[in-house]
């Protein structure tokens, strides 16, 4: 019941949309599907974390009224992007069009990910597909500007989370708290 009345009391918390400032990749598509699931796993892991707070018999009543406060203020928008341009290729171009952005690049284990993925979105992962993908990488780019307001995430592979189906695409997830 208290999480319920959470998710009402925060339901414009996290939304789905363009950031206004920040472009859409080179021969980028907007996924509105794709960016809703996002902001609306955004939305649920928000409102799990206050509820802990709030349930929680060590916090302090003023503990619970701040962290109350700041998620009733907070705005989250998310943008999900996808390209068929290269991984360097959307890099270079953020660097370029947004002032200070440096990215740290690492790779990701694909199966983990997909598996993940799968647990949030109660579906089971294929067996072969499991076999396809064990054992191999993709990369992963982020930038976060100092302020922890503004991240634009690059990645080379869309693991689709409707499916899990996994495809040779640069994803952009653009989050924006304001």
């Amino acid at each position: 019941r208290m999480a319920t009345l959470l998710a009402l009391l925060l339901g414009l918390i996290a939304e789905a949309g363009p950031v206004s400032g920040i472009p859409a990749p080179p021969a980028g598509n907007y996924e509105a599907e794709l960016s809703k699931l996002a902001a609306d796993r955004a939305k649920a892991e928000i409102v799990h974390q206050l509820d802990a707070v709030l349930r929680d018999p060590s916090s302090s009543a003023s503990d619970k009224a701040e962290a109350k406060s700041r998620v009733e203020g907070a705005r989250l928008k998310l943008a999900i992007y996808t390209t068929d341009r290269s991984l360097e290729e959307t890099i270079a171009f953020y660097t370029g069009k947004v002032p200070g952005a440096a990215f740290l690049t690492a790779e990701r284990n694909i199966l983990i990910d997909l598996q993940e993925l799968a647990e949030i979105g109660k579906f089971t992962v294929p067996p072969a597909t499991a076999r396809e993908w064990k054992g191999k990488s993709g990369r992963t780019a982020r930038w976060t500007r100092e302020d922890q307001m503004l991240q634009i995430s690059v990645e080379d592979y869309l693991i689709d989370p409707r499916d899990g189906k996994v495809a040779k695409k640069t994803v952009v997830l653009v989050s924006a708290f304001g």
